[in-house]
């Protein structure tokens, strides 16, 4: 799902440089972050939620805010967001559906990394349905 999601911000923000499951630290670059923290299976109902840390890396605290901003709005409060698929290293990730994509909090300053680029970061919860099956 973490791959479908960067696709999907990919293809609806062109400037931005999404990366999934890790910062690529050989290159000095703006690089907005998606990583997979977890996720939590709700027994009562069908569905797993998963949660998503995305953080910014910028020289430039202005624009890495500004980018971090526009993907938060691009994903706050959804429903039934179509998550297209996408190949990755040759296996392929069919289309989901989240039903429901809720952030955490707001976007904030986390501070500077060893390479002094500013880091801007939020969380969000990602709902998917799962299939269902008899007991």
């Amino acid at each position: 799902m973490i791959y479908n999601l960067v696709e999907y911000v990919r293809i609806q923000l062109p400037s931005i440089r999404p990366i999934a499951n890790g910062r690529l630290l050989t290159e000095h670059l703006a690089q907005v972050v998606f990583n997979e923290s977890g996720g939590v299976v709700n027994h009562q109902f069908p569905r797993t939620d998963k949660t998503i840390q995305i953080t910014s890396y910028n020289d430039s605290g202005i624009e890495g805010r500004e980018q971090l901003l526009s993907v938060y709005s691009l994903l706050k409060n959804k429903f039934r967001l179509v998550l297209p698929e996408v190949t990755v290293d040759g296996t392929v990730y069919p289309e989901v559906i989240a039903y429901q994509v809720s952030p955490i909090q707001d976007v904030s300053y986390s501070g500077q990394d060893e390479q002094g680029m500013r880091m801007f970061d939020f969380n969000i919860v990602v709902t998917l349905q799962e299939e269902k099956s008899c007991p």
